[in-house]
This record gives C-alpha cells, sequence and structure tokens, in this order.
C-alpha cells in the first residue's frame, strides 16, 4: 500500500469479483511514469486500451504533458498499444527493455 501512495493515480480492472488488470502513473523526480498490467487471460480485448485512454485522461486532466514507460522488447502486443496512443520509442534501456515517451502538447 505504502507504494500506491505515491501514485498520482491507480486504476484496478475486475471481472467476477477478481482483479484482472491495474495501471497507474507514478511521479518520481520530474517525471512521470506509467504502468500497466493485464492477466493474460484478458489480453487481447480491448481492456488495455479501455486503461491507457483512462491514465492519458487522468494525465490531461492534471496538465502532465510528458509520460514515460518502460517495456520488455519482447511485448510486442504492449508495444504496439503504446505505440497507437502516440508513445514513441526513444532508446534501448538494455538488451530486453525499451524507453517509450508520449508527449501531449
Amino acid at each position: 500500500m505504502s507504494i500506491i501512495k505515491q501514485h498520482l493515480c491507480t486504476y484496478v480492472m475486475l471481472s467476477e469479483g477478481k482483479s484482472i488488470g491495474y495501471g497507474h502513473l507514478e511521479e518520481e523526480n520530474d517525471m512521470v511514469w506509467l504502468g500497466i498490467a493485464m492477466i493474460e487471460s484478458h489480453t487481447g480485448l480491448g481492456l488495455g486500451k479501455i486503461m491507457m485512454k483512462k491514465l492519458l485522461d487522468f494525465a490531461y486532466q492534471k496538465d502532465k504533458k510528458t509520460i514515460h514507460l518502460s517495456v520488455d522488447k519482447e511485448n510486442k502486443g504492449a508495444i504496439y498499444l503504446y505505440q497507437k496512443f502516440g508513445f514513441k520509442i526513444i532508446k534501448e534501456m538494455n538488451s530486453n527493455v525499451l524507453l517509450l515517451r508520449y508527449t501531449n502538447d
């Protein structure tokens, strides 16, 4: 719970009373980070898209113009989703992880 207190916002998706995914925005120093996760049995259903929209709407309302996230290079579905929302790959953090940035001007 102490980690959640650091979040600007946290959303949890439920199905039949069980958590199936979550998303959050967190401010660390001068950067806003986005995190999102869905259980595998619920991927490909458009739920990530719903979560991304909620998170970006929240960021817009709070005037957070630049958002960062990191993603495993192998997670092609997530990369596609992020790019669909306007995130751009800005660098490889290491051989397995990409850093992406979204800017809402």
